[in-house]
């Protein structure tokens, strides 16, 4: 499968988890910051991942009857948001204007939605954020950064 087939898939997971029928929309490949135009709804997306080392990292360890997770939650927010954010604002700076950035995980967001607000806050101080949208796009949900 090739990327752009891979950033498709992504967007379709984004509307499905909005719970929008997408099987008959038409997306196109786009000159970047641009990776998927969606001809139906006129939206730009930029597709990324958050770290895969951070996926591989999450085993649950089992001790009696609690399962945790042997992660800061410093690590959970970098890794599941903040790096690959923050990655993508500083290649596309300006010319992200009107794009849509979903970072999509494979693994659903472990933290309550009161840490969503530290990552806009620590988004808005360090980086110049030029997308129009962030969100991190979960197996089942959809989280909207901005």
């Amino acid at each position: 499968m090739n990327k752009f087939e891979e950033e498709k898939i992504g967007v379709k997971r984004f509307f499905k988890n909005q719970n929008i029928n997408c099987e008959n929309f038409i997306f196109l490949k786009k000159d970047e910051p641009c990776d998927v135009y969606c001809e139906n709804t006129k939206q730009q997306f930029q597709v990324t991942w958050n770290e895969h080392s951070f996926q591989a990292k999450i085993h649950p360890i089992i001790t009696g009857k609690l399962i945790e997770q042997l992660r800061s939650i410093k690590d959970v927010l970098d890794e599941f948001i903040l790096s690959p954010t923050t990655k993508k604002i500083n290649i596309y700076g300006k010319s992200a204007e009107g794009i849509i950035l979903l970072v999509i995980s494979s693994k659903n967001f472990p933290l309550n939605d009161g840490y969503i607000q530290e990552v806009r806050d620590i988004i808005l101080r360090d980086n110049n954020n030029f997308f129009k949208e962030i969100y991190l796009v979960c197996p089942t949900q959809n989280i909207k950064i901005f």
